[in-house]
């Protein structure tokens, strides 16, 4: 019934919103967002490629080795926050972010999926989340969210995908 409360009001938030009396359109940009930036290879990602590199160079599978060294070195991938543990591993990784850019002059994109959502259970440890709206679950997924974006804020000059 909770839910259905919360989609009740995001439905007639949205009515409104469409009710409301237009406004200018603003012109938008067609460019490329993504121009001169590297999508940021999650820290995790690369030490697990690197590491199936090298077990696949010492089996002579050379093909493979280069492979995984390819994807560890240049191949972007999301960072993962799946609980409050995760959190502070956000300022890390921006703060490793922007050394690459001041390090290579490219512009990174790291790209953040955020789960923890209240009472979702996906069968999976990484997306069930630990929050249930019986223990006050929305507010400290509110809270939650927070923490994430005050770290996101200390790192303006880096662009962020979700």
């Amino acid at each position: 019934m909770k839910h259905f409360h919360s989609l009740l009001a995001v439905v007639s938030a949205a009515c409104t919103l469409v009710s409301a009396t237009p406004v200018q359109t603003s012109s938008f940009s067609t460019s490329n967002p993504f121009k001169d930036h590297s999508f940021f290879i999650s820290p995790r990602y690369r030490e697990e490629a690197l590491q199936a590199s090298v077990t696949f160079a010492k089996q002579g599978k050379w093909d493979f080795a280069n492979r995984a060294t390819y994807i560890a070195t240049k191949v972007g991938s999301f960072v993962w926050v799946a609980d409050n543990a995760a959190v502070p591993s956000v300022t890390d990784w921006l703060k490793e972010a922007s050394l690459i850019e001041k390090v290579t002059g490219k512009k990174q994109v790291v790209e953040i999926q955020v789960y923890n959502l209240p009472d979702r259970d996906c069968s999976a440890k990484s997306s069930g989340g630990e929050l249930s709206y019986a223990d006050g679950g929305e507010a400290k997924y509110e809270a939650y969210i927070q923490a994430i974006v005050a770290q996101i804020k200390k790192f303006p000059d880096i662009r962020i995908g979700e």
